[in-house]
């Protein structure tokens, strides 16, 4: 009896479910490794503090810096949204709830990560 009732309630698991729970470890893993870069870079390169104008020098002087802060939005939206629509899921909302939640999670996302690339260039371009 209670087979059945847990057999009636499970609900169809998208193929796409297992490579978002990949994702999200492996997003976590390269956002402590991103974090811990960093800090380090920003707090113990230095003996003095740093202003917001000295970091987009720095950034403008090494463009390997500035793809690390691109990859590292990325990253960090990517990981941020998709563990929004994991704790949303877990409450199993209706198909139509999920498709309209990932489409607005992928949207968010694209559209933040565009106005901070944009962003990153605009201020770059304010200290030449």
């Amino acid at each position: 009896m209670i087979n059945e009732e847990v057999n009636k309630k499970q609900e169809y698991i998208s193929p796409s479910a297992g490579w978002r729970w990949l994702l999200q470890r492996v997003t976590a893993v390269l956002l402590v490794f991103g974090l811990l870069f960093h800090t380090f870079l920003m707090h113990f390169t230095s003996a003095r503090m740093f202003s917001f104008s000295d970091v987009l020098q720095r950034v403008q002087d090494y463009l390997s810096l500035g793809i690390f802060y691109v990859i590292f939005l990325g990253v960090t939206l990517f990981h941020a949204l998709n563990g929004f629509y994991e704790v949303v899921d877990d409450y199993s909302p209706s198909r139509w709830f999920k498709k309209l939640l990932a489409w607005a999670c992928w949207l968010a996302g694209l559209a933040t990560f565009a106005w901070g690339v944009w962003l990153l260039v605009w201020w770059m371009k304010q200290i030449r």
